[in-house]
């Protein structure tokens, strides 16, 4: 009976992350903030990697206009940013921030360094735009 208990549990756990929207939701802000954006700075193609619990690719196209994020991996990224899913979730949920994940090691840049700021500050743009839509949410809720 406890055997069944503890895999009752763990498939609960494993539905939850399947259902969870919030990095798609994520990139899903992203595309749309890089549509609206002219990227001038660190044009490329970029592909972010993402481990652990729910993997996934997804590019990330600033050089053509207007840039676009989309599921998948490209064949030649200009830089490949990886990380896992639950430093993704923290950076996403705002309580860490993507620079100081750069810097602790919880996110890896691979390739061209320099054209990955201004994504990253596009990324930043992002998840703050998704915590104003948020706390809108929360607000109509109550």
């Amino acid at each position: 009976a406890e055997v069944l208990a503890i895999e009752k549990e763990r498939l609960k756990a494993a539905a939850a992350i399947e259902e969870d929207t919030r990095i798609p939701d994520f990139f899903s802000k992203l595309n749309e903030l890089l549509a609206t954006e002219k990227v001038t700075d660190g044009q490329g193609i970029f592909q972010v990697d993402v481990s652990g619990e729910k993997p996934g690719s997804w590019t990330l196209d600033t050089q053509s206009s207007p840039a676009s994020v989309s599921e998948g991996a490209p064949e030649k990224p200009d830089a490949v940013i990886a990380m896992q899913y639950r430093h993704l979730l923290r950076i996403v949920e705002g309580e860490i921030d993507i620079a100081a994940a750069v810097i602790q090691g919880r996110i890896h840049i691979k390739g061209d360094q320099e054209k990955t700021l201004p994504l990253v500050e596009s990324m930043q743009r992002a998840i703050a735009l998704l915590g104003e839509s948020k706390e809108k949410a929360d607000k109509t809720e109550a």
